[in-house]
């Protein structure tokens, strides 16, 4: 059986960006506690979901507790934002050289274009986001993507539609991800 993190990026404080009244870190942490309920009415499946969607200040913070636990896959959910509402697609971020984590963030880019129809931006190495580094990528020991999902500032972003997506789409991931 394999551990995996899930956690909302950013926290309570620090929200990340926001569009009318959806913001990042709460849209985030209602797919994962999506995820984690129709995990847990299943019953037995092939993982272990590690809730790491709590208060906490400083990514360094987060960083340190992950690298507490044993985890095949740490995955952090953000949601993109762009001052032209044009924008769209998802992407996930790994770290250069990490095989599993590139294999990860390739099928999600894949099941989430699937899933909602949104395009790929790709599965991309940390260094080609905005930042010349993630910590989420760096610094996490076990193999870690960090996804961006649709632009909150894309034209009709409709929340509640994409966070069904959302968690249908991380379900089949971490499903997928397990037989990996």
């Amino acid at each position: 059986m394999k551990n995996i993190i899930l956690s909302a990026g950013h926290n309570a404080i620090h929200t990340g960006a926001q569009v009318g009244k959806t913001n990042e870190y709460d849209l985030s942490r209602k797919v994962i506690d999506g995820v984690l309920d129709v995990v847990t009415s299943i019953g037995s499946q092939p993982f272990q979901l590690l809730d790491l969607t709590v208060t906490i200040e400083s990514l360094a913070e987060k960083i340190k507790l992950v690298n507490k636990f044993d985890v095949g896959l740490a995955v952090e959910l953000h949601w993109n934002a762009f001052s032209d509402p044009s924008v769209k697609g998802s992407e996930a971020f790994y770290m250069d050289g990490d095989n599993i984590a590139w294999l990860a963030a390739e099928e999600y880019c894949r099941i989430f274009q699937q899933v909602s129809g949104v395009p790929t931006r790709g599965a991309k190495k940390d260094s080609e986001s905005q930042y010349s580094r993630l910590g989420w990528c760096r610094d996490v020991k076990c193999p870690s993507i960090l996804i961006e999902n649709e632009f909150l500032t894309a034209d009709a972003f409709q929340p509640d539609y994409y966070y069904h997506l959302s968690v249908v789409a991380m379900i089949q991931f971490l499903a997928n991800f397990c037989r990996m």
